[in-house]
């Protein structure tokens, strides 16, 4: 199991942005209003400290789970093509937060819904019945292409 900042953009993003946060802190206008660096702290200079320190400090995100099954190239670690097929499995798609490369930063109920939206569209696209709203009837059951992946998402 993938555990916290395991993926290698992960951590070099979390890094990068304490970086620019202490920029930020040694401005004029927030050494005016005394602001301070407290986690992972001013003793943290290197890249490897800091990313040492972030590791040991941050926790999952069991509030908005996402991002393992990442919508990206394959070559960068992608599962999902950009009509959320898996790759090397014929018939599969996922409908979820998990395809989101990186975790929104907003509710993601409503992302997955307009995620849900684009998979309907691709399979009306192909599909008469789902065209017409016919759905499950014993043609597109043996003919449709996407009928696998729609179980999948209406399964859980």
């Amino acid at each position: 199991m993938l555990e916290v900042l395991d993926i290698h953009t992960d951590l070099t993003v979390g890094v990068a942005t304490v970086k620019k946060n202490r920029e930020w802190f040694h401005t004029k206008a927030m050494q005016q209003i005394g602001l301070l660096e407290v986690v992972p702290g001013p003793q943290y200079a290197s890249d490897a400290a800091i990313a040492a320190q972030l590791r040991n400090i941050t926790l999952s995100s069991w509030q908005h789970p996402s991002g393992l099954l990442g919508m990206l190239p394959r070559k960068h670690g992608g599962v999902v093509d950009s009509e959320l097929r898996v790759y090397g499995v014929n018939g599969l798609r996922v409908v979820d937060a998990s395809i989101f490369p990186i975790i929104p930063a907003t509710y993601t109920t409503p992302a997955v819904y307009a995620v849900a939206e684009k998979v309907m569209s691709l399979v009306r696209r192909v599909c008469f019945y789902c065209f017409f709203g016919i759905f499950c009837c014993s043609t597109c059951t043996l003919l449709c292409p996407f009928l696998p992946s729609i179980f999948a998402f209406f399964s859980w």
